[in-house]
């Protein structure tokens, strides 16, 4: 599994896409994360941003499937995406059971 922190662009592209969620201006993000996704298949992040900047614009059916093809990606790896909180200290495993 890809670790933000260790790919060069990751940090500046999350700060770009915030910017460009705040500003409404995200053609110049879309493109950066085209080349970010084409770079990068297997990082799970770069399918959130794009759904969310998708949704902002009212374009459902678009941030639906890059979402569903996120999916399948997170599915391969065998990740689990929590949003929110998770309890315990930083790097540390949890165990989910049934």
């Amino acid at each position: 599994s890809r670790i933000w922190s260790r790919i060069p662009e990751a940090r500046e592209l999350a700060s770009k896409c915030n910017d460009a969620l705040d500003s409404g201006y995200y053609e110049p993000v879309l493109v950066l994360l085209d080349n970010f996704k084409n770079r990068y298949p297997d990082y799970h992040y770069s399918y959130c941003w794009y759904a969310h900047i998708f949704s902002d614009q009212g374009r459902y059916d678009e941030a639906r499937k890059i979402l569903l093809e996120g999916l399948k990606v997170v599915k391969e790896k065998n990740l689990l995406v929590v949003k929110g909180a998770v309890p315990g200290h930083k790097n540390a495993y949890i165990i989910i059971e049934k």
